[in-house]
């Protein structure tokens, strides 16, 4: 009997973990893009075909981006038929190296990893200013799970907008991404 009992309470156990450990997972689907090249940069991000998973190409920035410069970062959900505005850590007319020290961590290390799918060096996030180059993105894949933010853990589709803003406030670029994710609970 007490085998059986010791038995159970490893199988409960193994279960708890299994739920507390994230039995979640996400399958996430690049949907489109549309790039929006500016006085800054110029993106050139697109999809291989509709079948293809994930987007890739290059970002070109013009000249030096510095901590002068802005960035606004707006992410829209649409889960029930109409898109509304999301939270996105204050991130809307930030100076540009602040908001990449800042996010780098939790949202961009996960997806861009030097000498793996750019070769853009981010410097564990301290670069600054972002050095005037062309810098390849080989496969871009969101991955929502490393976010740690309620709203993108939910079956929805999203559309996300990046936009750089000189010091002057002249549009420099930017980029928009429309991503589907979906929820899958093990």
């Amino acid at each position: 009997m007490k085998r059986y009992l010791l038995s159970l309470v490893f199988v409960c156990l193994a279960v708890l973990i299994g739920v507390v450990a994230g039995a979640r997972t996400y399958d996430v689907r690049h949907e489109d893009v549309v790039n929006f090249p500016g006085s800054l940069i110029v993106p050139s991000l697109k999809r291989k075909s509709a079948r293809d998973p994930y987007f890739y190409g290059s970002v070109k920035f013009l000249k030096d981006i510095t901590n002068e410069d802005k960035v606004t970062v707006r992410i829209y959900e649409n889960a029930s038929g109409e898109y509304r505005e999301e939270p996105f850590d204050n991130l809307k007319n930030r100076h540009v190296c602040e908001a990449l020290k800042d996010l780098y961590s939790r949202f961009l290390k996960p997806i861009l990893v030097t000498g793996e799918n750019t070769n853009f060096n981010f410097k564990n996030g301290k670069v600054c200013p972002l050095p005037k180059g062309d810098y390849s993105i080989d496969v871009l894949r969101f991955n929502v799970s490393a976010w740690n933010v309620d709203w993108a853990l939910k079956d929805a589709q999203y559309w996300g907008n990046l936009t750089v803003v000189d010091k002057n406030g002249k549009f420099g670029g930017g980029v928009s991404f429309q991503v589907t994710v979906r929820v899958y609970n093990g």
